[in-house]
């Protein structure tokens, strides 16, 4: 006679925790990151200061447009088991270029670049007094010789002439009707009639502007010598 067993089995569910508690306050902090610091001095000078303690692998940007050095950025690197500041590299060349549209009256034609378009970022830290400011410029310009609106003025005459122009670079002055630091630079231009130079005149033309940041010391030294 076969043997006949019935049992009832329990079954548990077992759910989630109730709450869950995360401690994010556990163990030391870790070492800080990379700083960027900025400033006039060479890193290495005894007058340089820092916002922190450098440590190494930290960077420095130098921002003196008067100095050789200017926009080289230092490491901080042990050398000889020394730590020092070690230059790595250079940013972008100290150069500005552009295209503008001036107006010549009487072989005259003016205008104003903005200063932070140029790239002179100790102006930003007021560390760079406008007095002679001009000196800090190399600035080069060519011209498309023919008048502008005949882009879009078939009646108007596109005849491009032969043309000479000299460049005068004034002091960095403070904009009011904007409230920002300006260039201003002076054209002088002339054109060949195919007979004699004449004064451009009543023109609208391209002026090609190559702009480099350089150091005054070469132009002031020679004034300032006079002087004495």
């Amino acid at each position: 006679m076969a043997e006949v067993i019935i049992s009832t089995p329990e079954l548990t569910v077992l759910g989630g925790a109730s709450s869950i508690q995360v401690d994010t306050n556990v163990g030391t902090a870790g070492n800080r990151g990379v700083f960027v610091f900025f400033g006039i001095p060479n890193p290495n000078s005894p007058v340089a200061t820092f916002t922190e303690t450098p440590i190494v692998f930290d960077l420095y940007i130098l921002v003196d447009s008067s100095s050789d050095d200017y926009l080289a950025v230092f490491q901080y690197v042990i050398q000889d088991g020394v730590p020092q500041w070690v230059e790595q590299i250079k940013l972008t060349p100290n150069f500005y270029g552009t295209n503008r549209v001036v107006t010549f009256v009487d072989g005259v034609a003016e205008l104003n670049i903005n200063i932070f378009e140029i790239g002179l970022v100790d102006l930003r830290s007021g560390s760079l007094p406008l007095e002679d400011s001009r000196f800090r410029f190399s600035v080069q310009a060519t011209l498309s010789n023919y008048e502008v609106n005949s882009e879009s003025d078939p009646l108007i005459s596109s005849e491009h002439l032969p043309a000479a122009v000299s460049v005068k670079v004034e002091d960095i002055f403070l904009d009011e009707t904007d409230s920002q630091l300006k260039l201003p630079i002076t054209l002088y231009g002339a054109e060949f009639d195919g007979t004699s130079m004449q004064s451009i005149d009543d023109k609208n033309v391209v002026a090609h502007l190559s702009i480099l940041v350089v150091s005054p010391s070469e132009v002031t030294d020679f004034f300032e010598e006079g002087e004495s």
